[in-house]
């Protein structure tokens, strides 16, 4: 399978994708809840299977999760503030990538939703249902977008939930309930079941 030499990677480059995920970003790959031991062996499992979703350990970075009028509405005050980090979207869900440990200083928030740690993971694109709004790299040279630390994405995160506030409350789920983000454990469960459905 042929590496993409294009910079930045598209969206659907999904090649070019998972190589930006293991070689810029030094993100350990999961493909199916299985690790995998390179960005072509990962890219070979999800052609193979477009039903594999692609994951990553939340190690390098703590995952803010919100609902997603309240995370676009954040995203934007964020963009004003000349501030920006990445961040994936979903059907339901807002996710932003902070500096590792400072996320859980946003957990009081409600409707929020923070992953840390090599237990946690995130669904990265090109899996189903997942896109970056805010890549993490930098567009115009191969290198990893500098993360924020929590507390500078608080008042616009506050602002956002505070002007959806009825929304968020309704969206309010425990931890780690999103599709975006999982545990290790639920996965490997998840795995487990398919596994032996497929048997039947």
């Amino acid at each position: 399978m042929r590496t993409t030499t294009v910079w930045p990677p598209a969206a659907r480059d999904h090649v070019g994708l998972v190589r930006g995920y293991e070689v810029v970003l030094g993100w350990a790959l999961i493909v199916g809840g299985q690790s995998v031991s390179s960005a072509s062996r990962a890219a070979q499992e999800m052609a193979r299977d477009e039903n594999l979703r692609l994951r990553t350990m939340c190690s390098a970075f703590d995952a803010i999760s919100l609902p997603r009028a309240a995370g676009t509405d954040a995203l934007l005050r964020l963009d004003r503030r000349d501030l920006s980090a990445p961040s994936l979207i979903s059907a339901d869900r807002v996710t932003l990538l902070v500096t590792a440990g400072t996320g859980t200083r946003l957990r009081d928030l409600p409707g929020v939703e923070v992953a840390f740690g090599s237990n946690a993971w995130l669904a990265l694109p090109p899996s189903a249902g997942v896109r970056w709004d805010t890549v993490p790299w930098s567009t115009s040279s191969p290198d990893p977008l500098e993360l924020p630390d929590g507390m500078m994405v608080r008042g616009s995160l506050a602002d956002g939930l505070r002007l959806y506030g009825q929304s968020a409350a309704h969206h309010t789920s425990p931890p780690l309930s999103t599709p975006t983000l999982t545990n290790r454990s639920a996965a490997a469960r998840t795995q487990a079941t398919g596994a032996r459905q497929a048997r039947r």
